[in-house]
């Protein structure tokens, strides 16, 4: 029984549309704090402004996490429900359906395993829709490899700043450089964040057609059960 999914798509796309505008007042917040770090190192600056600069960067940075853990409870609820579907129409897919969810939290496994799940609904989710078409358009899913590819590249790179961060100098030199790093790495992220919306939005799309399409097979059905009965 194919369950919608359309809802939790539109719920996912406005979160991650969220995170991206919050990323964005981020990325301004940083730079305020490197101006006035720059400024510090030429000039005094008074602890008005050092402290309003941090109680700012607090807040946003609160902001941004609460927001990062509602994009990954309902993304991760969206993509199980789309592996689910395929399940559920006997479509052949690599791993059971728990695996959508259970893949991001399993260690060196989740280097993987989220993309071959994430091909598999790209895929499959396309072929079951022109089922017994012979010319068959299914779209390339390179966007699914670029996708991955940023979200492993920008995961990677923020565990390494998030160390330095901690390890590294506390000095204003020192911030200087880190919130260079940070305003590069946000930026990445908002090109991720876009990438994760398009995928979204075209899977989405897939799964319309084939509502329309499990819609007009069991119509098809049904007439061809009612013949049956009426011979």
């Amino acid at each position: 029984m194919l369950r919608d999914n359309s809802q939790r798509a539109k719920n996912a796309i406005v979160l991650f549309w969220i995170l991206f505008g919050v990323t964005v007042i981020a990325i301004a917040s940083t730079f305020m704090e490197y101006n006035l770090a720059k400024k510090a190192l030429t000039s005094s600056i008074t602890l008005d402004e050092a402290n309003s600069n941090d109680l700012r960067q607090k807040i946003i940075k609160f902001l941004v996490l609460i927001v990062q853990i509602l994009v990954i409870v309902y993304f991760i609820m969206w993509f199980r429900r789309a592996y689910f579907n395929l399940h559920s129409l006997g479509c052949y897919v690599r791993y059971s359906e728990g695996w959508a969810a259970g893949a991001w939290f399993v260690p060196f496994l989740n280097l993987v395993r989220p993309y071959e799940i994430m091909k598999d609904i790209w895929d499959r989710t396309q072929e079951r829709t022109q089922e017994g078409i012979e010319d068959k358009r299914i779209e390339s899913p390179a966007i699914v490899g670029f996708w991955w590819f940023l979200w492993l590249a920008t995961n990677i790179a923020g565990n390494i700043y998030a160390w330095t961060f901690i390890s590294g100098e506390k000095t204003v030199q020192a911030l200087i450089s880190r919130n260079s790093t940070a305003m590069i790495l946000d930026a990445a992220n908002l090109v991720n964040l876009f990438v994760t919306i398009t995928i979204i939005k075209k899977i989405s799309g897939f799964e319309e057609k084939l509502k329309d399409v499990i819609a007009v097979e069991g119509i098809a059905a049904e007439e061809t059960r009612s013949t049956v009965v009426a011979d």
